[in-house]
């Protein structure tokens, strides 16, 4: 593994916010430099920013390659997991980049990080030493052989399964996926009180249930909006209803959380009306569930339509897990209603059940992106088509 010195770091500080395209070109002008480590670090240190401020605070962290920074989990997400779960030991078998075993380590007695790229490994431990981490324990070894072959007892097994195939393409799906969480999870379950897998946003989430059964909790993590990660938290005391958990960070210390449980969502009576006085719009996580008839339940709420998923109310209520808005005027999709449109120049807008894209609608209108106004092209109780005029109320 390549060190880093005052020499290179004084370069990175340097060049930092160089076309990193042009700096490789310019690679025989610093021969006593190794550029294509230098870019890793800046892209690294860039990507460090908005996904792991924490890091920046040493400049002697070395950053890996840029596939292992993409598939990390950022500084939000990891310290979610870590507030989940605590006890004696816990294993992470696909460390990457560490990120979840750095802060796992604030609440675990002993942990486990397993790779199998050794550079990986060397990055990790010189981190860990960085920052100052003593009860990390490194292991540069294949992690199926390893589980397999275990005798020690967790209270956590961690994986976050790498998405890539042999071919270096993106892959979603347990089966596609290394180590094949499916056929490794009995073996798994035999040493630890607890299993925690991370996934795709991507991912079929009925499907996950039907693949992996003895689910206790699912976690849809969602950072600004922007659903970022599966969580499946997996035990043999698993009952046959998981938990479902949407989780929504507007920022590090603001989030806001909607809870049920699968079989609520397929038992929940929905309440059906037309546009009232509010209009709400569920967060990524809870449309990622699909929990579409408890949000109408929980949160006494009229849903438009069977299928467009966009709620209404009258009476003002606070912290609802998505977007408010507060109601204008109501406009037929016809030549003569568009009419009322005609003075606005822009708006921001939604196509939810409607037979028209966005692009059609903005062609169809002619209006641009942005401003304060939100349109919202839907569907009503009639199967009227409608666009509801609204401003943003958060």
């Amino acid at each position: 593994m390549q060190q880093l010195n005052e020499t290179l770091l004084e370069f990175i500080d340097l060049h930092i916010n160089d076309d990193l395209n042009q700096l490789a070109l310019k690679a025989q002008k610093y021969k006593d430099i190794p550029i294509p480590f230098i870019i890793t670090q800046i892209h690294g240190r860039l990507k460090a920013k908005k996904k792991l401020p924490f890091l920046l605070q040493n400049k002697e962290i070395i950053y890996p390659k840029k596939i292992s920074m993409e598939q990390c989990s950022s500084e939000i997400s990891a310290k979610y997991k870590a507030k989940l779960f605590a006890g004696d030991k816990m294993i992470d078998l696909t460390g990457g980049f560490g990120i979840d075993c750095l802060i796992f380590a604030e609440n675990f007695r002993e942990v486990h990080y397993v790779e199998r790229d050794l550079e990986l490994c060397e990055i990790v431990s010189n981190n860990a030493n960085i920052l100052g981490i003593k009860n990390l324990k490194v292991i540069n070894t294949n992690s199926e052989e390893l589980i397999k072959a275990s005798k020690n007892n967790y209270d956590l097994i961690y994986v976050d399964p790498s998405r890539r195939d042999e071919h270096k393409s993106k892959v979603v799906n347990f089966q596609d996926c290394q180590p094949n969480i499916i056929e490794l999870k009995n073996h798994i379950l035999k040493t630890g009180t607890k299993l925690l897998i991370k996934a795709s946003p991507l991912l079929d989430i009925k499907l996950a249930i039907e693949q992996l059964g003895n689910i206790s909790t699912i976690h849809i993590v969602s950072i600004k909006n922007d659903c970022k990660e599966l969580l499946f938290e997996i035990d043999n005391q698993a009952g046959i209803s998981p938990n479902i958990k949407c989780v929504n960070f507007i920022n590090q210390d603001k989030i806001m959380v909607f809870v049920t449980e699968l079989n609520t969502e397929k038992n929940a009576l929905v309440e059906y009306g037309f546009p009232e006085k509010f209009l709400f719009e569920p967060n990524t996580s809870i449309m990622k569930a699909g929990l579409f008839k408890s949000v109408s339940q929980n949160l006494n709420l009229r849903k438009l339509h069977s299928n467009s998923h966009l709620y209404t109310f009258n009476r003002w209520q606070e912290n609802l897990p998505g977007r408010v808005f507060e109601i204008e005027n109501i406009i037929n999709f016809n030549k003569k209603e568009l009419r009322k449109l005609q003075n606005l120049k822009k708006a921001n807008i939604t196509a939810r059940n409607f037979p028209l894209t966005v692009q059609q609608i903005r062609k169809k209108t002619g209006l641009t992106e942005g401003g304060d106004i939100f349109l919202f092209a839907t569907t009503n109780l009639n199967n009227d088509l409608i666009i509801i005029k609204s401003k943003k109320i958060m």
